[in-house]
């Protein structure tokens, strides 16, 4: 692995502010185990199903989450064409069409509908950098309205960034308004766990720049890893019918795009990695999670377009959304982080269950 801190567009230490270690402890505590805690979501809801049914369990848990807004996040595969822009704005008119879903299934236990702001059309990381790690803040509406609501929040009570998407939205926020890292708590499900040998996630390797820059700045950073962790939260097309499908216009839209999406990729089952950060949120004895030196993001000097899992028994492929090989590296001097390393799957599913039979 190769890493090169010159290519760090400016140095974090002249960036950013430094939380002493008891209010780093603070921030990375779990949260209350009971009242309501602000959040926002940074989502890209057009990539995949999971981010629907993490928006809808969020929604029907009015009583634990205050949501101010969701913003809409980039991302560039074969369903947005590649072009992270189009992936944006597709997910802003998804996330609308699921928080339109949930109210017209008339549960009485919904939140109020937030605001959903469209974020960057492009990733934070310049195209013209092999490594990914050269790039800029990208500014938007949702960058806007997070710096703003962010520096409203009172000190003793952290603004909770719950981002399941490519990170640029909040790095960008971060880059433009450093001051924010005191006020924010990131949950953020991004890469692999810091022992796995690559950390190809897909939010992350498509956004090394803003992946690094959040794991550089010190912001408070509760990390939900997807390789055994949250590839757990699996459902099957079965269960999805007989738990889901029943309740309201929600659960037959859930059911009707978790079943195509499957049957598109001839498979009866979907991790559906995106409620980990919500279930930590919802009930911490749910996520078992540790506290670690934040692990330095570096790529290999050799741009990969594929990577080979044995274990999972996937040949190498060509993916144009992957600038290039991504792992970890550790220095115990870091600043802490949380990392996710277990879940509990069933009870995240019964509390799912159950609020969308309510």
């Amino acid at each position: 692995m190769c890493i090169n801190p010159s290519s760090f567009v400016m140095s974090t230490s002249a960036l950013f502010p430094m939380l002493s270690d008891t209010e780093r402890l603070q921030r990375l505590a779990a949260p209350p185990a009971t009242g309501r805690l602000p959040i926002v979501i940074d989502t890209d809801p057009y990539n995949e199903i999971d981010d629907q049914f993490a928006i809808t369990h969020a929604m029907l848990s009015p009583d634990r989450f205050d949501i101010k807004a969701i913003y809409a996040a980039p991302f560039a595969n074969e369903r947005s064409g590649f072009e992270a822009g189009h992936g944006m704005e597709k997910s802003f008119l998804t996330a609308q069409a699921v928080l339109q879903r949930l109210n017209a299934s008339n549960a009485a236990n919904i939140a109020p509908l937030p605001a959903v702001y469209r974020g960057a059309a492009a990733f934070a990381t310049a195209p013209d950098d092999p490594s990914g790690f050269r790039g800029q803040a990208i500014a938007s509406e949702a960058t806007s309205h997070l710096i703003e609501l962010a520096r409203a929040q009172p000190d003793d009570a952290p603004l909770y960034v719950v981002a399941i998407a490519a990170i640029t939205n909040i790095a960008s926020a971060i880059f433009l308004a450093p001051d924010i890292i005191r006020k924010i708590v990131l949950v953020w499900l991004g890469g692999h766990p810091h022992h796995y040998y690559d950390t190809n996630e897909f939010n992350l390797r498509q956004d090394p720049f803003a992946s690094r820059v959040v794991l550089d700045c010190g912001v408070p950073l509760v990390l939900i890893p997807c390789f055994n962790v949250t590839e757990h939260l699996t459902l099957t097309t079965n269960e999805v019918k007989t738990q889901v499908a029943p309740h309201g216009e929600i659960g037959r839209y859930l059911a009707h795009e978790f079943v195509q999406y499957a049957h598109e990729r001839g498979a009866d089952s979907r991790a559906i990695w995106d409620m980990g950060p919500f279930a930590w949120l919802l009930d911490a004895r749910a996520v078992e999670t540790v506290l670690i030196p934040t692990p330095i993001l570096g790529t290999s000097p050799q741009r990969a377009h594929g990577y080979f899992a044995p274990h999972l028994h996937k040949a190498p492929r060509q993916n144009k959304s992957q600038p290039a090989h991504c792992a970890w590296s550790l220095d115990p001097r870091r600043h802490l982080m949380r990392e996710a390393f277990r879940v509990y799957r069933d009870p995240i599913f019964a509390d799912f269950y159950r609020k969308l039979a309510m």
